[in-house]
């Protein structure tokens, strides 16, 4: 038996070197193949190629993802360097919770990202075995495509990343979870069904001091059929634990149920009463949250109360509070307050606060356009209190920020103009919109007084 295993394992090995020496291909090739934590890794890409789609570019950068486990991913970029007809880039893989790593690359607008399914690389230990997590890291991004890099799903490749990851670490709790919810949905029948329970039934003993893998737990109960089983879980750990992390779960079921903003954010506001240490990322979320309903309601002066409630000012919901506001003519001057505190908070954000799963031009290019957003918003709100000497200015650097694509800024940045009796930059302006398809039929009629 114990000869069988390990042929089965070492079986698992060999076909887990084969599948991922598939990376290695004429356009796109990563060496060494079983890269460990300090390694520096080396990428080679051959622009000339048949099917590469970076061809004849003055530059190309890489991106390297790795997956962290519960940690969330970190970006890391380089340029790539041209070597004859190749381009070389080099990573150092110097995190320490490293399972898997995926690669994309990028010239200008143009990807490459080996059609929808990246490159993909399992992080190895000293023993020659991908790390714990590593399989089941890269059956995650199957299984669920991918948030970062936009892997396409391929459900029937993610079981079989899983199956390898339990043959090597069959006590991995995660996977062992994973396991359940991937076959939770297949014909049920008492066999299967008794099985994913004992692996249940095993997992609530092996996790019964962490809450948080518990409470996940108890999802899968329901999915199996097993619901009261799960709710037991849940009760056993709030009367054990009345402030931690599922009994804030639990308290927020009924504000996301609740359908009457009013009475939502009273539920919200005896929630931070009754649970001081509640974490700053669920209060953001909620307090975002009740701007958003509130401002739908058109209720704007509860909206604005909320937005001065949250943890941290989000430039996000000062411009949609002040946007939508302004569209309603409410309030126009607090709106433009309010528009202008958005462009503010645009332009003070700071590096440090880019997420780690972000490659720089991505965050760069979303930052310019909420700041492009917001600058429109406030040159709106001006326009309407006609103040165009005001208006105009910010409605330029609006149409800057957005390279003349708005066709709502560009006719508000040409009015703004013809009101000043700025004709001629009016017109070149309008003329340029037109040309390129960026007017609307304001912009024509403003143009023609």
């Amino acid at each position: 038996m114990k000869l069988l295993l390990s042929s089965i394992v070492l079986f698992s090995l060999l076909l887990c070197s084969f599948t991922f020496a598939q990376q290695h291909s004429d356009i796109f090739s990563i060496t060494p193949q079983q890269p460990k934590i300090g390694d520096n890794i080396t990428i080679t890409y051959n622009a000339f190629a048949s099917g590469a789609l970076l061809k004849e570019v003055k530059e190309i950068t890489a991106l390297c993802l790795v997956y962290r486990g519960d940690e969330d991913p970190l970006v890391m970029e380089t340029s790539m360097k041209q070597e004859g007809t190749l381009w070389k880039a080099e990573f150092l893989l110097a995190e320490e919770n490293a399972k898997h790593i995926a690669f994309q690359l990028f010239s200008g607008d143009t990807y490459d990202d080996n059609s929808r399914d990246c490159w993909n690389l399992l992080v190895y230990g000293n023993d020659g075995k991908p790390v714990k997590g590593a399989h089941y890291s890269y059956a995650q991004v199957l299984q669920n495509g991918g948030q970062h890099f936009g892997e396409s799903k391929n459900p029937d490749k993610a079981k079989e990343e899983l199956t390898k990851e339990l043959e090597l670490y069959s006590e991995n709790p995660d996977a062992q979870m994973f396991y359940v919810r991937l076959h939770a949905d297949e014909e049920k029948t008492p066999e299967t069904t008794e099985k994913l329970l004992g692996i249940l039934n095993s997992l609530s003993e092996t996790l019964k001091e962490n809450e948080e893998k518990l409470y996940g737990l108890s999802f899968l109960y329901s999915m199996i059929g097993h619901g009261e089983k799960g709710k037991e879980i849940e009760n056993t750990i709030v009367e054990k634990n009345p402030k931690g992390y599922v009994a804030l779960r639990r308290a927020l079921r009924p504000y996301y149920s609740e359908q009457n903003t009013d009475k939502a954010a009273e539920l919200f506001a005896s929630m931070v009463e009754s649970f001081p240490d509640m974490d700053e990322k669920t209060k953001q979320s909620i307090a975002d949250n009740l701007v958003y309903r509130y401002t739908n309601e058109k209720q704007f002066d509860k909206a604005e109360q909320w937005l001065l409630k949250a943890p941290k000012p989000s430039n996000v919901y000062y411009n949609y509070l002040a946007k939508t506001m302004v569209e309603n003519d409410a309030n126009l001057e607090k709106a433009a307050a309010l528009a202008q505190k958005a462009v503010q908070l645009n332009k003070d954000i700071q590096v440090s606060s880019k997420p780690s799963s972000m490659w720089m031009s991505e965050w760069e290019a979303t930052n310019k356009s909420r700041l492009g957003a917001s600058l429109g918003t406030h040159g709106y709100a001006l326009l309407k209190l006609n103040r165009f000497s005001e208006a105009e200015p910010v409605l330029q650097e609006a149409y800057t920020m957005n390279d003349g694509s708005s066709p709502d800024i560009n006719q508000r940045y040409v009015l703004a103009m013809v009101n000043n009796k700025n004709y001629d930059n009016a017109i070149n302006t309008g003329l340029e919109c037109i040309k390129n398809l960026h007017d609307n039929a304001k912009l024509l009629e403003d143009l023609k007084e």
